[in-house]
């Protein structure tokens, strides 16, 4: 499913996990979340003339900063509940590799149960684990000028989510439902 010339950025969803997407030029804005395959079709008015940051967050809707926050209030543990990152630890600890991927899409989708003992003890390990590794669960790229461009999110969870610029092509065969701005 492509998308029209005023894509000033399309964002795409193309990680496994239910994301928060956001605009920022001092203050955060074109806010939206997203899952998998799904992406922000974002206009030229929407995102002004001057230059901006996108930034992409594991995350679902109580993930979404208001209107006033601070980057450095968003990049800190409120982005994913401790005992779910703590759930995650021990899935990692144990080796089961498809298990930690699948507790992953649950964490970004607010699936996790956290009253387990499981989940109680690994909770201990899991700020240490989002201090080490917080690019994993969140990544922004500043600097982008005005103009059509289509922007996918990828990795997290086991890589680095990270934020790749793609052809108009190739996001049109990753999308699969373009959402308007919340």
């Amino acid at each position: 499913m492509g998308s029209n010339a005023s894509s000033c950025p399309q964002i795409i969803n193309d990680t496994d996990f239910e994301i928060v997407v956001f605009q920022e030029r001092g203050v955060l804005y074109s806010k939206q979340v997203l899952k998998p395959k799904e992406a922000v079709d974002i206009t030229h008015g929407q995102t002004g003339a001057f230059p901006y940051s996108i930034h992409a967050i594991i995350g679902d809707e109580s993930c979404i900063p208001d209107d006033w926050a601070t980057l450095r209030h968003l990049t800190s543990a409120s982005i994913i509940p401790i005992a779910a990152i703590g759930a995650l630890t021990t899935r990692i600890l144990s080796g089961n590799v498809p298990s930690v991927i699948s507790m992953i899409g649950d964490v970004a989708a607010g699936k996790v149960e956290t009253s387990t003992t499981e989940t109680k003890i690994a909770a201990v390990w899991a700020e240490e684990l989002y201090a080490k590794y917080p690019e994993r669960f969140g990544t922004a790229k500043p600097h982008y000028f005005p103009g059509e461009r289509y922007v996918a999110v990828r990795g997290g969870g086991l890589s680095d989510l990270e934020l790749v610029d793609i052809s108009k092509e190739e996001a049109a065969s990753i999308v699969t439902v373009i959402k308007p701005i919340l």
